[in-house]
């Protein structure tokens, strides 16, 4: 599901002629029929409004062109004008006849061997001859789920006697009629058509040459009889290869009744109907979900014809099987398993930019890719330890990707699917593969955090998983590619709601503090976005909901580089509460008391002026308290703008306490006080009070 340079370059190019960078060149470059395919794919998913006017000189060689699902405009129709190679189309809702006839110029009409108009609106009326008229070399046509008049299936046959593969699921069609004429008919798709009695299905006999024939339903109906019409008829089709009855009446009766009437054939599928976990001592293929060994078969079948809703069906019933299969204790092909998972869920999401677009229009493929998700989480979770490194970190990149493309859609999944996907993503990333890219999972936890933030139980082992990987990233100064202040922002909220399950997640909540600590320590930025969101008020709530001194001590640094960073009011970090702060004050002793001396020494006059002498008088009362082992660095702005300007000898004596600590802990303390000019600072500090007299002493004399 990784771009290759490939689909890069391609959809660079469909870009390119979009925006008219290939009009008026020198020279005319002609692409071959793979690139041409993929590139005019690209082309027709970008808006119309987006579009360049003129045609490029750039010469496609066009043979396999899908136009379901898009917007048709004046050069996507005239690039289809110029091809001469066409040899495959399909369509959606729209004119088909007209349209066809507008588009494709004579060469390719008649060159037009496979044509798909499934779910065609406006057909009209004798459709089928005026199609022949316009294609006479075609050998595949799907008018599937397209309404059909009287005796159009007739004439449908007569008008295309060379047809080899014909698609009339879902039509109106109760009677194979004329079906006879199609003499040279191989595959035949009668999906979900109902008959009546055996006689309606007499002409589908005369098909001498058939070889797939698809009469399955969605799901097995009561009233549904097809399988019991077909024995009913009691005859032959003697080169039949491949027989799907899945979702139809079949039972173990009639499953023999056919295998007489159908001497050659050597694959049979029986999803969804009451032989789907039976097992068969044959020598034919039987496709349903009895071992997983069948259920792989089939769901290899049903990716090969990209039928979504049946893949899907596959992969549930894989989930279930893979989950018994772990109980049991049985033994199966792990790494094969991963392997046809995965590479069946990346035939329908291919890359990212196909993701976001096409399924707007197919909400089914993204049920489907969910649906193999659970089965890589189930075997993930189960055998991470005997995977091959390779598989398990191909295992986390698909599970990573699903995260980025699907998660933004939130409530269309459940938290058993995130929980699933997170969970096996953790057993992964503790395997501690040195391949494995930790960045990236952080990137991912990130993002889906900042979707699922508001459910306790989802965010949990997504935050998990992110402070596990977060001290092993190669970039440790960030959380995510989204910048400091956007992963600051959503950390906290997670820390919001961890303060709401202390004690329990204490540890997980001290993990989320580590995190942030890092990236704010450089981004005065981040600092302020912090305290004007109300961060730094979680932050110290955290202090009171936590009885955990190391817990404490790593939110009161934080707090004390917020002071410093923001410079922002009293009111933007407490809620100011006289009695817990003086309990606090009272309580705490060595570095925690000393943190929250420096906090509210810093934001003093910064505090409502009712409270600024009770603060005052904590800081004072509790001055004789303060010790620290913290390594102390010298503050000189903040120590410049106490000495000039603060009224109160509560800072005063914080920073003396401070100056005396540093003199103490560094053997070129006295030069540094010397060379920033800071004891004339302390010489000139005027207020008058004994408590400061004294520390400024003490000071001045180790100083001399």
């Amino acid at each position: 599901m990784v771009n290759t340079l490939y689909n890069l370059a391609v959809q660079k190019v469909a870009t390119s002629i979009a925006e008219g960078h290939y009009e008026d060149m020198n020279e005319t470059f002609i692409l071959d029929s793979k690139a041409s395919n993929l590139i005019y794919a690209a082309f027709i998913k970008i808006p119309t409004s987006k579009k360049a006017i003129r045609i490029p000189e750039l010469v496609l060689n066009l043979t396999n062109v899908d136009l379901r699902n898009t917007t048709l405009c004046h050069n996507t129709i005239e690039m289809l004008r110029t091809q001469r190679t066409l040899e495959s189309l399909a369509l959606g809702r729209t004119n088909i006849v007209a349209l066809l006839k507008d588009i494709l110029n004579e060469k390719s009409r008649k060159r037009l061997r496979h044509l798909n108009i499934r779910g065609a609106g406006l057909i009209g009326c004798g459709w089928s001859d005026k199609l022949s008229e316009l294609f006479p070399s075609l050998k595949t046509l799907n008018v599937s789920n397209i309404l059909f008049e009287n005796d159009e299936l007739l004439r449908l046959c007569v008008s295309f006697p060379s047809l080899c593969v014909l698609d009339i699921s879902g039509t109106n069609i109760a009677s194979l009629h004329g079906l006879s004429n199609l003499k040279n008919l191989q595959e035949l798709s009668i999906r979900y058509l109902e008959f009546a009695n055996a006689n309606n299905l007499v002409d589908l006999f005369q098909l001498t040459n058939l070889k797939v024939l698809d009469m399955s339903k969605s799901k097995n109906l009561e009233t549904s009889k097809n399988v019991l019409r077909f024995v009913e008829c009691g005859m032959n089709l003697p080169e039949l290869r491949v027989l799907d009855c899945s979702g139809t009446d079949i039972d173990e009766e009639l499953f023999a009744k056919l295998l007489s009437f159908l001497p050659n054939l050597q694959q049979i599928a029986l999803m969804d109907c009451q032989l789907k976990h039976a097992v068969f001592s044959t020598e034919i293929r039987v496709l349903n979900s009895a071992t997983l060994e069948t259920s792989f078969q089939t769901l290899n079948y049903y990716s090969k014809l990209k039928k979504s809703d049946s893949v899907m069906k596959c992969f549930q019933d894989i989930f279930f099987l893979l989950k018994e299969y772990y109980t049991q204790n049985k033994e199966y092909d792990i790494a094969g398993c991963l392997a046809i998972l995965i590479r069946t869920m990346e035939q329908f999401v291919t890359h990212v930019q196909k993701t976001r677009e096409f399924l707007s229009f197919n909400p089914s493929y993204i049920t489907t890719y969910a649906s193999g998700i659970l089965c890589v989480t189930e075997i993930v979770s189960n055998n991470a330890q005997r995977l091959r490194p390779v598989c398990a970190v191909t295992a986390l990149r698909v599970l990573l990707n699903f995260i980025h493309n699907f998660d933004h859609l939130g409530s269309n999944f459940t938290q058993y699917l995130r929980n699933s996907i997170w969970s096996a993503i953790q057993t992964l990333v503790t395997l501690d593969l040195s391949i494995i890219n930790y960045d990236d999972v952080c990137d991912a936890a990130v993002c889906c955090l900042a979707e699922v933030f508001d459910t306790f139980d989802i965010a949990v082992p997504i935050l998990q998983v992110l402070v596990y990987c977060f001290p092993r990233k190669r970039d440790k100064f960030k959380v995510s590619k989204e910048g400091t202040i956007k992963d600051s922002k959503i950390l906290i909220r997670n820390l919001h709601l961890c303060m709401k399950f202390t004690p329990y997640y204490t540890p997980l909540c001290q993990s989320i503090i580590d995190i942030i600590f890092c990236p704010i320590m450089d981004d005065p930025q981040t600092c302020l976005h912090i305290v004007e969101n109300k961060g730094a008020k979680d932050l110290f709530n955290a202090i009171n909901k936590f009885d955990n001194e190391p817990l404490q001590l790593e939110i009161l640094r934080i707090l004390k580089r917020l002071v410093v960073c923001a410079n922002a009011s009293f009111e933007n970090f407490i809620e100011f509460n006289v009695k817990y702060l003086k309990k606090t004050f009272n309580k705490w002793k060595s570095d925690r008391l000393y943190l929250l001396h420096s906090i509210f020494s810093i934001l003093l006059n910064q505090t409502r002026r009712g409270f600024r002498n009770y603060v005052n008088r904590l800081l004072r009362n509790n001055y004789h308290r303060l010790e620290t082992s913290e390594i102390v660095d010298i503050d000189l702005p903040i120590f410049h703008s106490l000495f000039a300007s603060t009224q109160f000898d509560g800072p005063i004596l914080w920073a003396l306490f401070k100056i005396e600590k540093f003199l103490e802990q560094h053997d070129d303390g006295r030069r540094i006080v010397e060379k920033f000019n800071i004891l004339n600072l302390i010489i000139n500090i005027k207020i008058k009070s004994k408590l400061v007299k004294v520390a400024k002493e003490r000071i001045l004399l180790i100083l001399k």
